[in-house]
Formats: structure tokens, sequence, C-alpha cells
């Protein structure tokens, strides 16, 4: 007999349902103290079915994770160890959510709400006037929104656009009524396709003898040396100012096919595109913190006919930064000459600090002479990204907080694990800083993703 919830009648003038059971309240959900101790049982189901379920609850049960790590059960220490970073890498790449209830404000309202709900410097061009008036208002219903579509969405109806930054301010919006119509978003990450570049070329220069000469009305061998042609796909990668991007891998497309339906993948000598693995060659930023990254693809067009793409996908390796942790802080950094100072494989050597004030510096411009070593990167040969990423991994700060920028290096002495040298440090301008008080040395945590992306119907040159 069918259960009496599922019973439906027509009646003459519609549908009438007879009233169900009222619902079964479900037992009460296990602990993550109940889960995580179950993942001890010698029943595998039992463990299996454990894992499973703290695996649903996600980021939100991380603390309460990493409580239970030092479990003196090693299955349990292995699961954990396991779940954890799968865990952080989901809150890591978890975009910025914002929610927008804003009725014929001033634009300026809606920027300043995306910041308060983000905590992102995010420069609004005040000095600007609005090409639209400046008495426009605007209006924003958005509710869970990721970060990437609140901010296209304003500039899409405002003529807004988005510039990254530099230093602090990692992005800058400026009246520019452009668009960009061929945009994919990834969590935290934005991709912008910007454009086809294709060349065709022939070289007779100094021909092989035992090759055709070019003549008049003569068609060249098909597959001849002399002939060269090549087309790259290049677009943009922007991300969310609390992942910056360290460097890129190589490109792989994995299907570019034109509205005829024919592949425009290259085809390598092995048949094959190169395929990610072993050492990752990054050909792009050397380990500086960016908040956008140019880059391209090597694809072909076989078939000149063919007016547009109608599907390209792909992925890219990235290196993003994490998390930065304070490994080395010095207190009373003016006092710090001649100190030395150590955590872990982190050794800082302070030989001088010194007030450089001079013309246009006023009183407030700092050297400090020093040598920074790593020895934890004495065997990984000529990479020297940790080395190009100094000066963003150090801060001078005052007694409040407030930073001095970087006025640059000289560097005497370098390695991939050591640099000796000199970091140069000033007042932002505003006046408003102390005397330097502290010297922080940064560690980065670093993490690789591989970023997919997919861009429909680009027009072919």
């Amino acid at each position: 007999m069918r259960p009496l919830a599922a019973l439906v009648f027509l009646a003459p003038f519609g549908v009438l349902a007879l009233a169900a059971d009222p619902p079964v309240k479900p037992a009460n959900p296990a602990t993550v103290e109940a889960l995580v101790q179950q993942l001890a049982s010698t029943d595998f189901k039992v463990r299996d079915t454990a894992y499973k379920a703290l695996q649903a609850r996600g980021t939100a049960i991380l603390a309460d994770l990493k409580k239970a790590r030092d479990h003196k059960d090693p299955e349990v220490r292995r699961r954990l160890e396991e779940l954890i970073p799968n865990l952080e890498a989901i809150q890591t790449l978890a975009p910025k959510r914002i929610s927008l209830n804003l009725v014929n404000q001033p634009l300026k309202d809606a920027v300043q709400e995306v910041i308060k709900q983000t905590g992102y410097k995010i420069s609004y061009p005040d000095g600007q006037a609005n090409p639209r008036g400046e008495k426009q208002v605007y209006s924003f219903q958005l509710n869970n929104a990721t970060f990437w579509e609140t901010i296209d969405k304003i500039c899409e109806v405002s003529g807004l656009y988005l510039q990254p930054g530099y230093g602090d301010e990692p992005f800058r919006l400026y009246f520019q009524d452009v668009q960009t119509p061929f945009v994919y978003r990834n969590g935290p990450f934005r991709l912008v396709a910007n454009s086809f570049h294709y060349s065709r070329s022939i070289s007779f220069g100094q021909i092989s003898r035992n090759q055709v000469v070019p003549q008049p009305g003569v068609a060249l061998p098909p597959n001849g040396p002399q002939n060269h042609e090549s087309m790259s796909f290049s677009f943009y990668i922007l991300t969310e100012p609390k992942l910056p991007i360290l460097g890129l891998g190589e490109v792989k497309l994995t299907e570019v096919r034109d509205e005829l339906g024919n592949s425009m993948l290259l085809v390598r000598n092995t048949g094959d595109q190169a395929e990610f693995g072993g050492r990752r060659h990054y050909r792009y930023g050397g380990g500086y913190r960016q908040y956008q990254y140019h880059t391209q693809a090597a694809m072909s067009w076989p078939l000149k006919t063919a007016r547009r793409v109608q599907v390209l996908k792909g992925a890219v390796p990235v290196t993003v930064l994490a998390e930065q942790r304070a490994a080395i802080v010095v207190d009373n950094v003016l006092k710090a000459k001649g100190k030395k100072f150590k955590a872990g494989t982190l050794e800082i050597d302070i030989e001088d600090v010194k007030n450089a004030g001079g013309a246009g510096a006023g009183n407030k411009a700092y050297d400090i002479k020093m040598t920074i070593r790593d020895t934890s990167r004495d065997s990984l040969g000529h990479d020297y990204s940790w080395m190009d990423s100094l000066n963003q991994r150090l801060e001078l700060r005052d007694a409040k907080g407030n930073k001095f920028y970087s006025r640059g290096n000289n560097w005497d002495n370098t390695s991939p694990s050591s640099v000796h040298g000199t970091w140069m440090f000033g007042e932002s301008g505003n006046g408003q800083i102390g005397a330097p008080e502290q010297l922080v040395f940064y560690n980065w945590i670093t993490m690789d993703h591989e970023l997919t992306f997919e861009f429909r119907d680009l027009p072919l040159p």
C-alpha cells in the first residue's frame, strides 16, 4: 500500500492533497568529537562513513579537527592529515561573498559597502568626475554574490573600470566607459580573454639545395621548412586581494573548437599537448606578490573560413600566497645594530640601522643593512624566487603599526638562500607615521592550484 502522504485525488476544480503525517524529527547528528573517534573503529565501513560525514561538514569544523591532530590512534591521525589540508584548500579558494541592498544611492556608497564587507583596499576615483553626472544614483540588489560578480555588476552599471594597483592598494577604480565581454570567474579568480594573435611568414633568404626555390605562380610545398604559421590566445588572470598570485606555470589548452566543430588544438611532435608534471617551470612572476598576470597559450587555425572559436577550455597552474605568518619580529629596531635573530631555518644578522633622511624624505627615511638567510633553501639550486620576494616579506612599522614603504634595496651578495645588502624604507607622505619600532619578516605559506577556465564564442581575426 502506498503511504498516505503520497496519495493525491483529482478534484473537479484542481488538485486536492490529503494531509501528510507529521514529519519524523531526525536524530541528533553525531558531534565532531564522536565522528573523529569513529575514525579509530576496527570496522572499515564505520571509519569510512565517519570520514565522509566529517568531509561533508566542510570548513566550519576545521578548528575542531586541528585540535584532534594529536589523537593517540595512528589511523585517526592519518585520516585527519588527509582531511585537514583538503578542507584548508577549500577554505583558501572560497571567494568572498557580498550582499548589496542599495536603492538610489551614490555610487561611492556601493564601493564603500564592498570595502566594508570584504576588508579589501579598493581606491575610488574621488578626484575624477563621473561622466554620467555627480548626482547620479544607483540601485543594487545582490544577495551572497561573489566578489567578482559584485565588482563586475558595479562596473557594468556605472562605467567604472577596475585596474590592478601597486603596493598596499591591490585595485583602483576609475571611470572609463569600456566593457570586457569575455570573462570567466572561478572562485577568487577572474579570467579575461584578451586577444588572438595570428602570424604567417615565409623565409627564403637561405634555402637548402634540395628545396624548391620560390617562383611566381608556383605553389610551394605545403609543409616546406621556409613556411611558418603561428597563433596564440592571450588572457589576464586577476585574483582577489586575499589571495595574491606568486607565479604561473605553462597553460594547457584541453579543448579548442571552431563553430564548424574543427579542433584548433596545437599538435605537438608527440601528437599530444605537453602535460603537467615534473618540476613546474615558472615563466612569470618570479615569486613576487601580484594581483594580475598576463599569459598566453599556443593554438592552431587550420580552417581559415572559421569565424569564431565556439569553445576554448584549459587550465593553468598557479602558485598563490595562502597565508603569511610573522617569523621574526625585531623590537626596538633602532637599537638592533649588531644583533642576530633566528627562528627555525631563518636567520637575520643586522649590521647597521641608520636615519637616512634627506631631500624629499624628511627625517623619516631609514636604511637597514643586514644579512637574511634561509638554510632550508640550500638544496633548491637556482630558484631565486625567495630572494626576489624579500622586499614584500619585510615590514618596518612604527609603534602604532603604521608601515613604512619600501624605497628599494642595494644587494651586494646574493644566492637562492642568502642575501646581504641594505634595505631602504621611507614614510608614505602623509606625515603621520612615527619613529620605527619593529622590523617584521614574514614566512609565506604557499599553495599550488590548477586553475581551469572556459570561454565561448570568441571572434577570430
